[in-house]
């Protein structure tokens, strides 16, 4: 037998809840006062995978759906100004 197997639905359904709760414990926060203005950069938005950034034109700042969010934390890497961080 190789080293690989497929998994049973009991154990999809235990990666799926693991991953639930990584999403809730993860939280990304934003600080306008770092931030250089997301219509000018946007380089967080660029970064998100999950599509879960979203710049808002009336304030020239970002907004995190924290639905969307996975917390991977690829707009805190990408951030110059470290306007974000994971909590």
């Amino acid at each position: 037998m190789g080293l690989f197997r497929k998994k049973t639905p009991k154990e999809f359904a235990g990666a799926a809840e693991t991953k639930e709760a990584a999403r809730e414990e993860t939280h990304i926060l934003f600080s306008e006062e770092y931030c250089l203005g997301a219509l000018e950069c946007g380089l967080c938005k660029d970064a998100c995978i999950a599509d879960a950034i979203t710049i808002e034109h009336a304030t020239n700042f970002i907004s995190i759906d924290r639905q969307k969010c996975i917390g991977c934390a690829s707009c805190v890497e990408t951030c110059p100004m470290g306007a974000l961080d994971v909590l």
